[in-house]
């Protein structure tokens, strides 16, 4: 994992070998990359404990993440959280959350905001 990471930040405005270098840039919120520094700083332990817990999405289609926004016919999305894994349904969400029906920003963008906090199933 902490290859990989280098390997993302190497293209970018720091040094991933370089401590200091990345102390200084995680101060910036808005630089790319910017969430691989504690992997790389605190090593993968640490990362898991932290990260961990958190929903992950997989989009193994996307070249950019402007693609996933879209709730229907959407091409597969693969999630992943401490109760195991999945594949994205949104019309089966919307079939289990009737109110969600017309609301402006998509199935998707509800259960990533908040039905997965909620705990909330696609099935």
């Amino acid at each position: 994992m902490c290859d990989r990471a280098r390997q993302k930040l190497n293209n970018s405005l720091v040094d991933p070998d370089d401590p200091r270098a990345l102390e200084r840039y995680a101060t910036n919120p808005n630089l790319p990359g910017r969430h691989l520094v504690n992997l790389l700083l605190r090593g993968e332990e640490a990362y898991a404990r932290r990260y961990g817990s958190c929903l992950q999405v997989f989009l193994p289609w996307a070249r950019g993440p402007q693609g996933a926004l879209s709730g229907y016919g959407a091409p597969e999305l693969l999630m992943s959280d401490p109760r195991g894994s999945f594949v994205w349904n949104a019309e089966r969400y919307v079939q289990n959350n009737p109110g969600l029906r017309g609301w402006t920003l998509g199935p998707l963008m509800d259960f990533l905001l908040h039905g997965w906090i909620k705990g909330r199933h696609i099935s």
